[in-house]
């Protein structure tokens, strides 16, 4: 079980043909208000048709360095709440940046400096991670708001800052071959290393009916049983992995053979034990620790679980019947259902 979700949340959509290059903006030796700038540092023109952001994460690896995620990205692409997905075409950078740890996280800042390509995923100080679930990774949307997600394999990224304006300049190698991207301008960075979640969802998540249900029974103390409910769609044989799904974390009543019917609410505690809840995600994805949403069909998104209720019913036609409402710490919504016979271990 443990290893087909590891597995999944691995997996990368497979690599089309993307075009990978945006024009550099030509360098006017203009500085980062647009005006001219004195000194040997000669900043290019603010970059046009791009916008970018930046989100602080913390010691999320628990390794004693910072993660920062910046996202620079073409300002054609539109978000869709229904799909949940950019429209495009177009395409978007996500940088995964290894940090020195922030004294104070209130105020956040990419530091100034070079970025080598990194292929541990602890996020280690001045590397950009190649790797693992928060990985470096070029994605390019089409008009029906498909993805095609090409991981980035080595390179550099080279930083320079004053304020709130950053002078980003990546030169990157794919599978696909080199590509390089700059960008000048604000980048507001969102500080959530002390959120207490982990959560990259932008908008509610309404999943189409489960096609797998696994149940897991994982151990027992006479007080309750632990058990751990895997509900997914996308199977892929070649790899072994899942495209969509979740991985939930639950405790039940003692003495029974599946998991027993019943409402199961998601505690607030991440070692809960008491019988009819879901214990709430926690830690990193990699290590699937609680109860996660993934998905690699809308991108690369990754939630815990932090609220909401699971509801198991016995059906007369001697199926399983499985519907679930979750919120993220974001306060997102992931809805999804089950029907059919879970496989049992």
């Amino acid at each position: 079980m443990r290893s087909r979700v590891l597995e999944a949340s691995g997996r990368l959509l497979a690599a089309g043909n993307v075009l990978l290059a945006l024009a550099l903006p030509a360098l006017t030796g203009c500085d980062k208000d647009g005006g001219t700038q004195e000194g040997p540092e000669q900043w290019p023109a603010l970059s046009s048709g791009l916008s970018a952001s930046g989100t602080y994460l913390g010691d999320s690896h628990e390794s004693g360095t910072g993660v920062m995620t910046v996202v620079i990205m073409d300002r054609s692409l539109t978000f869709n709440d229904a799909l949940q997905s950019y429209i495009g075409p177009g395409e978007s950078l996500t940088l995964s940046l290894g940090i020195p740890l922030a004294a104070d996280a209130s105020d956040p800042e990419i530091p100034e400096g070079t970025y080598e390509a990194s292929s541990d995923e602890s996020h280690p100080e001045w590397t950009f991670c190649t790797q693992g679930i928060d990985r470096t990774t070029v994605n390019s949307y089409d008009e029906d708001g498909n993805i095609t997600v090409t991981p980035v394999t080595g390179g550099r990224v080279t930083v320079h800052s004053s304020g709130d304006m950053y002078w980003i300049s990546c030169s990157l190698d794919t599978e696909e071959g080199s590509c390089s991207r700059e960008y000048v301008g604000k980048i507001r960075i969102a500080n959530k290393s002390a959120d207490g979640f982990v959560s990259n969802l932008t908008g509610d998540i309404a999943c189409s009916p489960m096609q797998y249900a696994e149940m897991v029974y994982m151990s027992g103390d006479g007080v309750s049983d632990k058990w751990s409910l895997f509900l997914a769609n996308g199977y892929t044989a070649e790899d072994g992995a899942f495209d969509e799904g979740f991985l939930i974390s639950i405790s039940s009543e003692p003495g029974h053979m599946s998991i027993p019917a019943g409402t199961y609410t998601v505690s607030e505690a991440e070692g809960s034990t008491a019988p009819g809840t879901v214990v709430p995600g926690y830690g990193p994805f990699v290590e699937s620790n609680g109860s996660w949403f993934f998905s690699y069909t809308r991108g690369t998104l990754y939630a815990q679980i932090k609220s909401g209720k699971l509801v198991i019913r016995d059906t007369d036609d001697g199926q399983t019947a499985i519907s679930l409402s979750f919120k993220d710490g974001n306060g997102y919504s992931l809805t999804a259902s089950f029907s059919g016979i879970p496989e049992l271990y």
